[in-house]
């Protein structure tokens, strides 16, 4: 089911980007069903992290991504990010 354009406040993706087969289309996506000054928090690995590196845990699959990495695809995408929070 398909969300209408401009429909949601706030959107939150957890673990869904570094699994996305194409990272772009899924933030283009989610730009179209955010109202104008929407805000869109994302979740990743750090590609620094040590469970980014270790494959033997439930977050060794997928992409990590490094905080500017994120920054810029957030910015090819239309966004404005704010400074990556690491947790």
């Amino acid at each position: 089911i398909a969300l209408p354009d401009a429909s949601v406040n706030k959107l939150l993706l957890v673990h869904a980007l570094e699994f996305a087969p194409d990272p772009q289309a899924l933030l283009k996506e989610a730009w179209r069903v955010l109202v104008p000054g929407g805000e869109l928090i994302i979740c990743v690995p750090n590609r620094r992290g040590f469970w980014a590196r270790s494959p033997h845990n439930p977050f060794g699959d997928g992409t990590p991504y490094a905080g500017r990495q994120l920054f810029a695809l957030a910015q090819e995408a239309c966004f404005a990010p704010d400074k990556p929070v690491y947790c």
